[in-house]
């Protein structure tokens, strides 16, 4: 859980896919903007916890 602190993630990606393999694969979690807990506690879902959550 990383990429939404980042203040690019966009170009994080970009850069990370110039590193894979051809065949590589990368994982990441994100927080999920569609969950049950995202729903059940709108604006005090952690995932919205700004300022570390950028995007």
């Amino acid at each position: 859980d990383v990429l939404e602190h980042l203040p690019s993630p966009k170009n994080t990606l970009i850069r990370c896919s110039k590193l894979l393999k051809a065949d590589g694969i990368l994982v990441f979690s994100i927080p999920n903007l569609i969950s049950f807990d995202r729903y059940l506690f709108g604006d005090n879902w952690i995932g919205w916890d700004a300022p570390r959550h950028f995007n």
